[in-house]
């Protein structure tokens, strides 16, 4: 009998007898997925393991002390948060995603009582439906002050949570805040670079958080940005005013990747961004999706002070004339 078409489009064309036999063996055989087969050679792969190192369902809890490894990717995980937490062979993990599995606030309390992410760094729980009563959970984990990377982005959060998190000590060290499509509107943008962590940060994500040109002039008339290197801005609708305010940005030398996409920022707002000397340092620079016509594009093209630029992705707006200076295709996303 032939496997079930449902069945069948979930799995790679070289699949094997043994990698079926091998999948039905393991703990989340009722719900198969690419990941639960092993792509590594007969007798050494470890069951439920991929090349990009992530596990599904239980495999993890049953087959990681097989193969210790310092990243991890776990799906499906979700049922399983307090198995997992009680896992000795977290104690080699440096980095662990969760993203996308809503583990929800009884899974991160879960997460947060383990005494075995003794190294942990790198943490990803974006998607993961925690609301504020989950990030209050997170804030509350004995091994907090060690990471270094923290993503929350997608999860309904608060303004007022958000805001105990970028007071919270532990914090100290983090220099990656992912808090993206959480819709905690333009507050945040003036709390977060006054922030003792914000102020901190090398790399940061308010994307999709309704700032609006309220919000982008709060965030960047602080002079505290010096450290970051990295900042999506994206779908905030920040409009030419907003342009505006990052072109008047005092401490804003050190950044040199920004993605404004969707913010509504017309030809107004990018002939303020063509004449930001403080732009100098942008190596990376993504426009898509602002309805920015010839005009913008020609005071883009012409600006003396995108010197240092190596990526420019200005699709989805007019197309006349849209270049940046020297006209490489190697520069130029279309």
């Amino acid at each position: 009998m032939g496997l079930p078409k449902t069945f069948a489009r979930r799995l790679p064309g070289h699949v094997t007898v043994e990698d079926l036999r091998r999948m039905a063996q393991g703990p989340s055989w009722r719900a198969p997925r690419l990941c639960d087969l092993s792509r590594e050679s007969p007798g050494t792969a470890v069951p439920g393991l991929s090349r990009d190192k992530s596990f599904a369902g239980r495999a993890y809890i049953a087959h990681g002390a097989v193969y210790p490894l310092k990243e991890i990717k776990l799906v499906a995980i979700a049922p399983y948060m307090d198995e997992l937490a009680n896992c000795p062979h977290l104690a080699t993990l440096e980095s662990l995603d969760l993203s996308g599995n809503h583990i929800g606030t009884a899974g991160v309390r879960e997460l947060a009582s383990s005494p075995f992410l003794t190294k942990l760094t790198r943490l990803n729980l974006a998607k993961n439906s925690l609301g504020p009563d989950g990030l209050r959970e997170l804030l509350a984990a004995p091994w907090l002050s060690q990471l270094q990377s923290l993503s929350l982005a997608g999860n309904d959060l608060d303004a007022a949570t958000v805001n105990e998190l970028l007071d919270e000590p532990a914090l100290a060290d983090l220099a990656e805040l992912d808090l993206a499509n959480n819709d905690l509107g333009p507050s945040i943008a003036e709390k977060l670079p006054r922030s003792a962590i914000g102020c901190l940060l090398r790399r940061l994500s308010l994307a999709g958080n309704r700032l609006g040109p309220g919000g982008a002039a709060a965030f960047f008339t602080a002079d505290r940005l010096d450290r970051l290197a990295e900042l999506d801005f994206s779908f905030n609708s920040i409009g030419p005013a907003g342009a505006a305010a990052i072109a008047e940005a005092e401490s804003f030398e050190s950044c040199h990747s920004l993605d404004l996409s969707f913010n509504d920022l017309e030809d107004a707002g990018a002939i303020e961004l063509a004449n930001a000397p403080n732009l100098a340092s942008i190596r990376l620079l993504n426009l898509r999706g602002n309805r920015i016509g010839p005009a913008g594009a020609r005071a883009l093209a012409d600006s003396p002070h995108f010197a240092n630029l190596v990526e420019f992705d200005r699709t989805a707006n007019a197309p006349d004339g849209f270049a940046i200076p020297d006209g490489s295709p190697k520069r130029c996303a279309a």
